[in-house]
């Protein structure tokens, strides 16, 4: 028996000795290569499109009249009881999120037709009347933004407050929790303006 067990133990300590050393500095085979510094955020991922330009005129004008149509929709479901105002204030918030990001985009649009127009000026194929048609164009286009940007900061300060005070009536009643609370006044904190 014992001359078995000391077998058994020379054999493995014998097959040790041939298994062939991994290198501590390099990972194994099966471990991925990680480059999370070459990670690019995901173009549907929440939130990703709340800061982008879109590059399309068009499509940004489509999403913000469907954003605008859902927003009237859902007051009208929210006025025959169907919906929550917590939900219809966030359909109009996303509305006038939409209408920024269509007023950027054709910002960035009308800027990049200008500099071609004044462009084509130099070169004597465009008339100066038009530059300066195009000029008042992106002028206006540039207070639409503003107004939709003030439209959309005034409603978004508005709902925060609504917010807080719909979390503080529920700790009161012993529905809400103190945490609830601070998230909500934290976050009017945040969106008022300094």
């Amino acid at each position: 028996m014992k001359r078995g067990a000391v077998i058994l133990l020379l054999a493995s300590v014998l097959e040790a000795q041939e298994l062939p050393q991994r290198d501590p500095n390099r990972p194994l085979e099966f471990e991925p290569d990680l480059q999370l510094y070459n990670v690019k955020p995901e173009p549907n991922a929440p939130g990703a499109d709340a800061l982008a330009v879109p590059a399309d005129v068009a499509k940004a004008k489509a999403s913000a009249e469907r954003a605008q149509r859902k927003a009237d929709r859902w007051q009208k479901l929210q006025k025959t009881g169907v919906l929550s105002k917590v939900e219809v204030e966030q359909a109009i918030g996303a509305a006038n999120r939409a209408s920024v990001r269509y007023q950027q985009a054709r910002i960035a649009q009308l800027t990049a037709d200008l500099e071609a127009l004044r462009e084509r000026a130099t070169r004597g194929e465009a008339s100066a009347d038009l530059v300066q048609s195009a000029e008042s164009a992106l002028q206006t286009a540039k207070q639409l933004a503003e107004d939709a940007e003030a439209t959309a900061r005034r409603t978004e300060l508005e709902f925060a407050q609504n917010n807080l005070e719909r979390q503080r009536k529920l700790a009161a009643a012993g529905l809400g929790t103190k945490r609830q609370v601070e998230q909500a006044a934290s976050k009017l904190e945040q969106i008022k303006p300094k």
